[in-house]
């Protein structure tokens, strides 16, 4: 293993997205490593990611899930930390991530996450003081990662349950979790990505998955 930090973005059709989240990381450490895993994009996804340089790229067939796509990034992955970051973030930068890292690098937390913060956006930042551990972006050592991956039986039926699962697992564990404020960072809603019809079914689809487990 020679990488220090692995982050692993999970991106479903996040072509006019993901550039900006992945130009915001260009200035990480050499020994960070950078993986993408497209989750069944039928958009150009992909071919945005291949334009930047370093960057790992996971092209899954077809959509398996959010749950699915993470652990397919974490198998691929090298890093003695692993991070997991979501591909639509607006106001990402890199020292976002090292905040995020440190309690982790302190070992004052088995597990830290992200929560948002923004004036543009008034919904994400409610949401994410109302329920932090759904937060998608998340920092651990390899070894805690391991320990959730082998808990869940079944990582393909989890799909956006992930968040609640690790959220129960690492209450079962009693480790220790440390909340970050990214303040300045946003997330686009899906009812901008897919409008407000075909956003407010994937919301609701969303929220059927993690509310099932």
């Amino acid at each position: 293993m020679n990488k220090k930090v692995s982050i692993i973005i999970p991106a479903y059709n996040e072509g006019p997205r993901i550039g900006a989240v992945l130009e915001s990381l260009q200035s990480l450490p050499e020994d960070w490593e950078i993986i993408v895993v497209s989750d069944g994009s039928s958009d150009d996804t992909v071919s945005v990611v291949k334009g930047f340089d370093g960057i790992t790229v996971i092209d899954l067939p077809k959509n398996v899930g959010k749950a699915a796509a993470m652990y397919a990034g974490y198998q691929k992955s090298q890093g003695e930390y692993v991070m997991f970051v979501d591909a639509d973030l607006v106001g990402l930068k890199s020292h976002h991530l090292g905040e995020l890292l440190k309690p982790i690098l302190e070992n004052k937390a088995d597990m830290s996450l992200a929560t948002l913060r923004t004036s543009d956006n008034v919904q994400v930042t409610l949401s994410h003081i109302c329920f932090p551990h759904l937060s998608g972006q998340r920092a651990a050592k390899r070894e805690i990662w391991q320990k959730i991956f082998d808990t869940i039986p079944d990582i393909k039926s989890l799909r956006y349950g992930i968040e609640v699962a690790t959220k129960k697992i690492s209450s079962g564990m009693h480790w220790k979790i440390k909340i970050i404020k990214w303040r300045g960072v946003s997330q686009v809603m899906k009812e901008q990505k897919e409008g407000l019809k075909e956003g407010l079914k994937s919301r609701a689809k969303m929220y059927k998955e993690m509310l099932r487990k």
